[in-house]
């Protein structure tokens, strides 16, 4: 577990370890030598017949573990904050929740419900992270949010729930809203909702990836676009992306990802790479 930090606390830290610095000046010295991976995963729901794997959170996630706990964080989109538990014995940093009631005892950080970011310490850096949900999407409030942030910290991410249900190719409104983060100062943007995988890649310079698609589910189907999913790996400098790595996976009985491997893995990994064409982004 890598710390994460309320932004409350994070000031009181900064304002104590500063000597009269400000804030602004404490996180410039991370962002010129911070590099640290930052790794996504899509919706997870402990529902159906996946409910039982609970009863036991250390082995609900075994099989998915490796690619979890890999990165510097990790982050996924719970929607069941049931699963919070599980996903943080996997591995798992942080989750996006949304205006989910999350219980009083749970330890691992959320984002969402609130225009405060979520701020981890990583590798002398401090990385922002803010989630949107679909009904502060674009809202005013989150823009000036992620304006204030930027700047302060090594870098700003928003996670974003949105996109139809089903289709692979981003619609307007998630394009819109992306390029509204990014003009906001946002240094990647991310998101799920749309159940399947959506393209990734360069929008203003910036990295975007439209849909990362469920990661756990027992509604899928093996052989189409809701059993394709993957593990979203991005290396960043202070600010910038420098890399974007995908690790492909498939949706096995009864909703749990499956790494792929060799032939299958690289066929994957090319349809991933065809979606960036619809999402109107550069490779």
């Amino acid at each position: 577990m890598r710390r994460l930090i309320a932004v409350g606390a994070l000031l009181a830290l900064a304002g104590c370890a500063s000597s009269g610095t400000d804030t602004a000046s404490e996180a410039d010295r991370g962002t010129a030598g911070a590099v640290f991976t930052l790794a996504f995963a899509g919706d997870v729901s402990f529902t159906g017949d996946l409910a039982g794997r609970l009863d036991d959170p250390a082995k609900a996630l075994s099989t998915a573990a490796p690619q979890l706990g890999a990165a510097d964080v990790t982050v996924v989109h719970a929607s069941d904050v049931k699963a919070l538990p599980a996903l943080q014995a996997a591995g798992v940093d942080a989750a996006m929740v949304g205006a989910a009631e999350v219980p009083a005892d749970t330890t691992m950080p959320v984002m969402g419900g609130t225009f405060e970011p979520l701020v981890a310490n990583v590798n002398g850096g401090q990385v922002a992270f803010f989630g949107a949900e679909q009904k502060v999407a674009g809202d005013d409030r989150l823009i000036q949010a992620i304006k204030d942030a930027d700047g302060k910290y090594s870098a700003v991410v928003v996670y974003s729930e949105w996109g139809e249900k089903g289709q692979s190719c981003p619609d307007d409104a998630q394009k819109s809203e992306a390029a509204k983060y990014i003009d906001a100062g946002a240094d990647a943007v991310v998101g799920s909702g749309a159940g399947v995988l959506q393209g990734g890649g360069l929008l203003k310079e910036k990295y975007v990836h439209y849909g990362l698609g469920s990661f756990i589910t027992p509604d899928f189907d093996a052989a189409g676009p809701t059993g394709q999913t993957g593990v979203l790996t991005l290396t960043f400098s202070g600010s910038i992306v420098t890399g974007a790595d995908w690790a492909p996976a498939a949706i096995e009985a009864p909703g749990l990802p499956a790494p792929l491997k060799d032939e299958a893995a690289q066929n994957a990994y090319t349809a991933w790479q065809a979606l960036t064409g619809c999402a109107g982004l550069k490779q």
